[in-house]
């Protein structure tokens, strides 16, 4: 009895060393049950090189144009790091699964089937949006772009409709600025990391407070009003001078007598 027992207690003991590892295995799986298709849709007829990475692995990928990569049940699920090449010419349209965060183009991977499209962009986006106060479009605005070292890379001026539209190079955030005399000057950060347009509307621009000092006119035309007053009068007295001057000529300190001497 002994006999069979003993071999039987083996086969069991062995039978679950390879039956947990992989029920294990299997449940693992199904936790980590993630798909991700990366698609070349450029149409450039250029290959675009992938790389997802995280801490600890990093899958990487040769694209064909109009061809794609597909990923499943290879990575659980979170956040990764997405990264392409040629830089220069390649972007993946942002979405749900991704963003732009931090520098860097961050993949969500989770339970659902996840698209990453890779697009060849041109080398600008364009930002564009309209200009209103009280609810109508305001014209002869001057909408100007800055980038991080505060350089003018692109300006124009809102039309009768309030619309304007500016061309930025990819791949940087700017400074949007509004500036007109009769507003507050007004400035917004927009990323421009793909191409296409990025709509940014200024609704509701705050009128400009300027004091009033003199007849409802700030300080620089108030002056120019007491300038040209006082300009007038001094105009008036020198003209009421000359003309008391022609027909009194002794009252001038000017005038003097004839000297003896010219007379003889």
């Amino acid at each position: 009895m002994r006999s069979v027992v003993a071999p039987a207690a083996v086969l069991i003991v062995m039978a679950l060393m390879f039956t947990v590892p992989l029920m294990g295995g299997s449940a693992e799986a199904a936790e980590g049950d993630t798909e991700v298709t990366v698609w070349n849709v450029s149409g450039a007829g250029d290959a675009v090189t992938v790389r997802i990475s995280d801490a600890d692995n990093v899958w990487e990928s040769e694209i064909d144009d109009l061809n794609f990569w597909k990923l499943k049940n290879e990575m659980p699920a979170g956040e990764y790091t997405l990264e392409f090449s040629p830089s220069g010419d390649f972007w993946p349209r942002l979405s749900d699964a991704v963003r732009w965060e931090d520098g860097r183009y961050i993949l969500t991977v989770g339970d659902d089937p996840v698209d990453v499209v890779m697009v060849f962009g041109h080398s600008y986006g364009t930002v564009s949006g309209i200009v209103t106060y009280d609810g109508n479009p305001v014209s002869g605005v001057t909408v100007s772009v800055f980038d991080p070292d505060d350089k003018v890379i692109g300006s124009d001026r809102t039309d009768s409709k309030g619309e304007y539209s500016i061309d930025c190079p990819l791949g940087a955030e700017y400074i949007i600025e509004f500036s007109d005399a009769r507003f507050q000057t007004e400035r917004y950060h927009v990323s421009v990391y793909v191409a296409g347009d990025i709509t940014l509307d200024a609704f509701g621009m705050t009128t400009r407070e300027v004091a009033t000092f003199l007849f409802g006119l700030d300080l620089t035309h108030s002056l120019m009003l007491i300038g040209g007053i006082i300009g007038l009068f001094v105009l008036f007295f020198v003209i009421l001078y000359r003309i008391h001057i022609s027909k009194h000529p002794e009252s001038s300190k000017v005038y003097s007598e004839p000297r003896k001497k010219d007379q003889e």
